[in-house]
């Protein structure tokens, strides 16, 4: 599977001066760690969001946001972002701020 390299492009400023931050390859995609954590990817034209459970369950359904379903099997710590979530600057900011703030709470690997 593949990744669409403008959507990675636009995820790149909110990783350049994150300490621990490191680009990676997750899900067949492209995404970025935090100290060793996956944070957030790119899945075709998709962002994907670690929130954590009680986070992502409080953002899915709104606009763009919706449940992480890559293999058949709902990832409930993940929620997926498409159109909306990720086609306003701030909106998409905002989430990967909250994907930063839960990351950053986790023991370094």
């Amino acid at each position: 599977m593949s990744f669409d390299p403008a959507t990675a492009e636009r995820l790149a400023p909110h990783f350049a001066n994150e300490p621990g931050a490191e680009e990676s390859r997750l899900f067949g995609g492209f995404g970025y760690t935090i100290n060793g954590h996956m944070c957030a990817g790119v899945h075709r034209n998709s962002v994907m969001i670690r929130v954590g459970e009680p986070q992502a369950q409080s953002i899915i359904g709104a606009p763009g946001v919706r449940a992480m379903d890559l293999t058949g099997r709902v990832m409930k710590a993940w929620a997926t972002l498409e159109g909306e979530a990720i086609q306003s600057p701030e909106r998409l900011a905002a989430y990967i701020e909250m994907a930063k703030a839960f990351v950053r709470q986790l023991p370094p690997k």
